[in-house]
């Protein structure tokens, strides 16, 4: 896959949304569901709040979310 392919694939949120690139700014995510450029102060506090549990899990030792397969990453 190359890297143009995989900045088209979509980013599946912890929230149960689907980001796609946004190709107007070049730089960002943006959700299809609330129209927020993902980790902006735009983002819904939901969202946010549901991000940071899993950074904070991965940060306890494990593995965080697969935002390709929109599910948290299996314990090992």
């Amino acid at each position: 896959m190359s890297m143009y392919e995989e900045w088209q694939a979509p980013m599946h949120l912890p929230c149960g949304g689907r980001a796609l690139f946004d190709e107007s700014s070049g730089i960002s995510f943006r959700c299809e569901d609330c129209g927020a450029v993902v980790g902006s102060i735009g983002q819904p506090r939901e969202c946010v709040e549901e991000a940071k549990k899993y950074e904070a899990w991965k940060a306890l030792g494990g593995k965080g979310w697969n935002y390709k397969k929109g599910e948290p990453y299996a314990m090992s």
